[in-house]
């Protein structure tokens, strides 16, 4: 589904055809027997020139929904049509020339006739999805969609922007679910970002949850937000199940297949792990994060021809991007090409400094050069790190802090940051020292089975 075109008078309501974007692929992505490409990879598309042949190649998809929305006051109007991608036909057009309050009903009839066209079977489930409203109230809508449309964007404005609408949302409809789990999604991310401190995001993230899952104990968003906040709690298992039951719910939504298959990471599964990537690559295929994560896993195996292909990926997605200059940076330390992994490194902090990347990119230098015999300038940037973590700057983390006390060969240092790290709920170093042959030393360490069996994790 290609994001609505905004053709209304005033250019801030274009937040309105965003949202429906948003609205109708969760929507669809509900529905069995579809696979719906999900909001981070279509919105390349946007105001593009390429024809639909070429988006449905590249998405590898079979067919494809494009349509606009004009707002005006209290009139709306949706044209929407589902075109087959191999001879572009059309199979199902239609216009809706309607009041603003029928938006909920326009949404069910889309989905609806999206899954006319394309010959799917409704469940008695799928019908009773496409005609379940979370709020009759318009206003709290409108501002959930204005909230969607914000948390797509991670920097710091967007997410408290995001966390202001699904407030106001709340507001005008305390039994707003879907609003409760955004709210949720936007507080933790702020945590997860280094915006805030991650213990107290998480702390309130977690009672938004309980109470979205109070007003619909189905709702797909609810789980996945539930199953990230309980491996914050080192409870992987139930995890493992929220997990399942959001792709139940929500079989086409990637975050949910993206986000368990780093929970199977952290449970040792790689090769589920990998099985579960690949899914959410389907689904999403040219989101940056996904494909980092595809990256490392093929990386680790030493498959370099799917290597390849996600940093080519990379380069095209998004090359002067943080994400990508880290995949592209770590490929070359992993390859022992130094000086192209430092400049990549250095690129990061020099455009996002004090950001998440800008530690993360410090710390790979602080590895680099502990393991190129700089073990001064190595151990400058660790002091440095340790003085940064203490005073509570959350983006920097302990488990960076560790490595790069393992590559100056301090395994006493490296396990006091680990553990740390284990206080501190940075659960990602379990999957990292897991699985990098870098880390292999500190693995081999007793020390790390006995942090594995203290968060319940299989040795």
């Amino acid at each position: 589904m290609l994001p609505f075109t905004n053709i209304s008078p005033d250019p801030e309501d274009s937040y309105f055809a965003d949202g429906l974007t948003e609205e109708l692929i969760a929507t669809l992505s509900k529905l069995h027997g579809l696979r719906v490409i999900a909001r981070t990879s279509t919105s390349h598309y946007a105001g593009t020139n390429k024809s639909i042949s070429q988006i449905g190649s590249e998405l590898q998809v079979g067919s494809v929904l494009e349509g606009s929305v004009r707002k005006s006051g209290s009139k709306i109007r949706v044209t929407a049509q589902l075109i087959e991608v191999a001879d572009q036909e059309h199979l199902w057009a239609d216009q809706y020339d309607r009041d603003l309050s029928d938006i909920f009903a326009i949404q069910s009839d889309v989905a609806k006739q999206v899954a006319k066209g394309l010959e799917v079977t409704l469940l008695s489930s799928d019908e009773k999805r496409i005609a379940s409203r979370s709020t009759e109230d318009l206003a709290a809508h409108v501002t959930y969609l204005k909230g969607r449309t914000l948390l797509r964007e991670r920097s710091e404005k967007a997410l408290r922007n995001a966390q202001e609408q699904f407030e106001l949302a709340v507001k005008h409809d305390p039994n707003y679910a879907q609003a409760y789990a955004g709210l949720a999604d936007a507080i933790k991310l702020l945590g997860v970002y280094g915006f805030a401190p991650q213990a107290q995001c998480v702390e309130r993230s977690r009672d938004l949850v309980k109470k979205a899952l109070e007003l619909d104990p189905n709702l797909p968003e609810a789980h996945v937000s539930l199953a990230g906040l309980l491996q914050y709690d080192y409870r992987f298992r139930e995890a493992e199940e929220e997990y399942k039951l959001a792709i139940a719910g929500s079989p086409s939504n990637a975050t949910a297949h993206h986000w368990y298959a780093i929970c199977l990471l952290d449970l040792g599964r790689q090769k589920e792990a990998l099985s579960e990537i690949l899914r959410a690559e389907e689904l999403d295929p040219l989101s940056i994060i996904i494909n980092s994560l595809a990256l490392n896993q093929f990386l680790f195996l030493g498959d370099d021809g799917e290597v390849q292909k996600r940093l080519q990926k990379a380069r095209e997605i998004d090359p002067q991007g943080p994400i990508a200059l880290l995949d592209i940076g770590f490929y070359y330390e992993f390859k022992s090409d130094y000086d192209q992994a430092l400049a990549c490194y250095n690129k990061i902090k020099e455009i996002w400094p004090g950001s998440l990347y800008a530690a993360t990119a410090n710390s790979e230098i602080g590895w680099i050069y502990a393991v190129t015999n700089r073990r001064r300038e190595a151990m400058e940037i660790a002091e440095r790190m340790q003085k940064d973590f203490n005073a509570g700057i959350p983006t920097v983390g302990a488990t960076e802090i560790a490595g790069v006390y393992l590559g100056l060969d301090d395994l006493d240092e490296c396990f006091k940051w680990l553990e740390k790290a284990y206080d501190a709920h940075e659960e990602h170093f379990f999957r990292a020292f897991r699985f990098n042959p870098q880390l292999e030393k500190a693995r081999r360490d007793p020390r790390f089975n006995a942090l594995l069996k203290k968060a319940n994790l299989p040795l």
